[in-house]
């Protein structure tokens, strides 16, 4: 392929055609994403006949990248709006029960998902010795005829995510349909970019008895993310207190989370960048777990402000670090239900079809703490079905309950100064 490249790179698209012609004739075995470029090759060549045969053969060999198909500007310019639909309506006939997970499954497909989980044990897993226990045995499985009769993609995939959560009690292990490639993206209305998903912060509010109410579904970094997260704050800094909604983010990029931690600490506490420590595959020390992230000027010190965070079942990996951390070092009230118990850091490996997150790293306390398969359990537990009004009468009680407590504190101290 490199040779094509330098020939297409150098404009010269007939002879790039004579040497894809060369490889097929040979009958060489070829990845469907190859085939797809071989047949973007012969269109830039002008041999549109072709290119539309060979774009037909990369479907049914499974590239089934739809939203790739629908940018690219220069295919269509190739083969015309006509014979792009086309290739899109063929590719969404067979995505369709993949992304539902109904499709039955081939041997051949379930050895192509057994190929993909080894070659992602042996690449991304944090323990090289249980990653090759691992992926033997599941080799063995699958030789031995366990999956047989577990067809559904559904079945098939759960069965193996079972295995590797037994094995492991690692939560973060998952086997499914790459959703990303098989799912046709449409512009603001999938939201499916992290601009339309507002960088995971998707309501900021105030609350009756001015209380700020974040909603944070998703932990996304960067300087936008960073900006967005710090404009939140901003709109909250001058209420009573803020609840942090983390019941429905399952985690991402944890460095947002110690952006945050420079707002909702006093500058000059900076325990949080100690707290956790991590090791990751190939790596024989433990180190520092939070990035060195920095905060942006004009920022809210919120460092003294009452911080509630909400969590639930469907709280996982980088979210419950952020309640984790905010627990241990008595930051935070941590509200609801127990967090999913699913810490460790996880590396994404696909084929464009199928995909899984490996575990690649473990974190815990300096003292050997960690929520790998337990979770955050929450200092006041929701009981009813109504958690948004229970929240509220929560949060205000214990918001008296502490005003109570520090005017106590300070009849008694200065009843203790009087003469």
């Amino acid at each position: 392929m490199k040779a094509i490249n330098t020939l297409l790179d150098r404009g010269k698209f007939k002879e790039a055609t004579l040497a894809v012609d060369r490889i097929i004739s040979a009958g060489t075995m070829m990845p469907p994403e190859m085939i797809y470029e071989y047949a973007r090759i012969y269109g830039l060549a002008g041999d549109k006949v072709k290119s539309v045969k060979l774009l037909n053969v990369a479907i049914d060999k499974g590239f089934w990248s739809i939203n790739r198909v629908k940018e690219d500007n220069e295919l269509k310019a190739i083969i015309g709006d006509a014979e792009v639909d086309h290739v899109l309506k063929r590719i969404r006939g067979f995505t369709a029960l993949y992304t539902s997970g109904k499709a039955f499954l081939s041997n051949e497909e379930k050895k192509l998902v057994i190929d993909l989980v080894r070659q992602g044990l042996k690449t991304h897993y944090f323990d090289a010795k249980k990653a090759n226990e691992m992926s033997e045995e599941v080799l063995r499985m699958f030789d031995e005829g366990f999956f047989k009769g577990k067809d559904t993609l559904n079945v098939f995939t759960d069965e193996l995510v079972k295995y590797f959560r037994d094995k492991t009690n690692d939560k973060h292990f998952y086997i499914g349909v790459d959703y990303n490639e098989l799912t046709e993206r449409v512009p603001n209305l999938s939201v499916t970019t992290e601009e339309e998903r507002n960088f995971g912060f998707r309501e900021v509010a105030v609350r009756n008895g001015n209380i700020g109410y974040i909603r944070w579904d998703e932990c996304i970094a960067g300087p936008e993310a960073y900006e967005t997260a710090q404009n939140a704050l901003n709109l909250l800094r001058y209420t009573r207190a803020i609840i942090i909604d983390i019941s429905e983010n399952g985690g991402g990029n944890g460095e947002i989370s110690t952006f945050l931690y420079h707002y909702l600490f006093k500058s000059s506490d900076k325990r949080f960048e100690t707290l956790l420590v991590k090791k990751c595959k190939d790596e024989s020390e433990w180190h520092r777990s939070e990035p060195p992230v920095a905060p942006l000027s004009g920022g809210p010190d919120l460092g003294d402000k009452p911080i509630y965070i909400l969590t639930s079942g469907n709280t996982f990996s980088a979210a419950e670090y952020f309640a984790f951390m905010m627990k241990e070092l008595r930051r935070a009230t941590i509200v609801g239900k127990n967090t999913g118990g699913g810490g460790n850091p996880v590396n994404f490996v696909s084929d464009g079809r199928f995909m899984m997150y490996v575990p690649t790293c473990q974190i815990m306390t300096k003292t050997g703490k960690s929520l790998e398969g337990k979770g955050v359990s929450p200092d006041i537990e929701l009981i009813t079905q109504e958690w948004s009004n229970e929240l509220m009468q929560v949060v205000n009680a214990d918001l008296e309950k502490k005003s109570d407590s520090y005017k106590d504190l300070r009849n008694h101290r200065s009843d203790s100064e009087s003469p």
